[in-house]
């Protein structure tokens, strides 16, 4: 976890890593094969068998920008395998694939819960853009996201795209290409939160930031640079033995503290127009079945016709395969002569079925 030198992505670098991250569904992956379009390899990152997404974004002047397209995951505290690489990526400089510029793409259209794997990465104080995807769906909705006011608020680019029609992915290849400034401030003082356990992390390794120390907190065993830093993940695990912890208590801490700003900044920066929405087929649909007293009519009714339809319109059906397996037996009783093999048959197979098949529709 050493701390990184530069502040800003510099454009006359010869290698620039990007990496893609977001929500699941958020479109990243539309948004990866728009911006690399058949330069793509796909493979497994080191040491697990999550699929690794490579690709290059080519540009006119012969600058390549290799571009890896993530697992999705809703926040920085690993659950699975796949939300696992997305950390490690992201939280270890010291990783392969630990990007230059982070694009994390977001579903506008959902602002609210996406900001918050937003804001946890602009707090890792490394080069972000926001990419706001799905911008066609906001806009058909009648509503508007000031991304001005909300790049000024998170303290980081925002591009507004939408990845499947390509519109806004040219503005954000290019701006790729210039400086991006490390995100100055924190969007929640996290200090506050744990303030002794952070310094004693910090105290042993030189993080960019006061979060990067927290998820260190929450994730050592999860981080693989401590494999390679035995000696620094015992000092910290002595350090942290002095307190007690209770993890899920940091991460709810951390998680009411960061919706509190994250409500305020969508209440700024997102204007619905209500009085031009027009409503859809679906939408009207839904404010019928969950209507307060014509919703619990509807169920009722709902819930009435399933019964009805078991024990009383089930009854021809049964009806129908029960007087078929009785040709079936006729049929082969007649067809057979007399004896043991056709009494098993007859008595034994086709009734037996005959039974299970007419239970089966009960």
């Amino acid at each position: 976890m050493a701390q990184s030198n530069s502040t800003l992505h510099l454009v006359n670098q010869s290698n620039i890593k990007v990496a893609l991250v977001g929500n699941p569904n958020s479109g990243k992956s539309t948004l990866f094969n728009a911006l690399t379009g058949l330069n793509q390899k796909t493979g497994n990152f080191p040491g697990v068998t999550v699929d690794k997404k490579l690709g290059y974004i080519k540009y006119e002047s012969g600058t390549i920008a290799e571009c890896v397209d993530l697992p999705g995951t809703y926040s920085l505290y690993p659950k699975s395998m796949d939300e696992q690489v997305a950390f490690e990526v992201l939280c270890n400089p010291d990783n392969e694939s630990h990007p230059d510029i982070t694009i994390v793409v977001a579903d506008a259209s959902n602002l609210k819960r996406n900001l918050f794997l937003v804001s946890q990465i602009i707090d890792l104080k490394i080069p972000v853009i926001l990419a706001l995807n799905m911008m066609d769906m906001v806009e058909k909705e009648g509503d508007v996201i000031d991304t001005i006011r909300l790049s000024e608020k998170l303290g980081v680019k925002v591009i507004g795209i939408s990845a499947r029609s390509k519109e806004g992915v040219e503005a954000l290849k290019e701006a790729i290409l210039q400086p991006i400034p490390v995100p100055q401030y924190d969007f929640i003082d996290i200090k506050k939160i744990a303030p002794e356990l952070i310094e004693k992390v910090k105290s042993v390794v030189k993080v960019n930031s006061d979060f990067a120390a927290f998820q260190i907190v929450n994730n050592l065993n999860e981080l693989s640079y401590f494999d390679h830093n035995r000696d620094k993940k015992i000092k910290i695990e002595d350090a942290l033995n002095t307190f007690i912890i209770d993890k899920n208590q940091l991460q709810q801490k951390e998680s009411v503290e960061r919706y509190k700003v994250i409500n305020r900044i969508v209440e700024e920066c997102i204007a619905h127009t209500s009085a031009i929405k027009t409503e859809t087929f679906t939408h009207k649909l839904d404010t019928l079945l969950t209507h307060r007293i014509w919703g619990y009519v509807i169920f009722l009714m709902v819930l009435f016709f399933i019964f009805q339809a078991i024990f009383f319109l089930a009854a021809y059906p049964m009806d129908w395969i029960e007087a078929l397996f009785v040709s079936i037996s006729e049929f082969t009783s007649n067809a057979m002569p007399p004896g043991e093999l056709n009494n098993l048959i007859v008595n034994g197979i086709i009734a037996g079925l005959s039974g299970v098949v007419i239970l089966f529709h009960k």
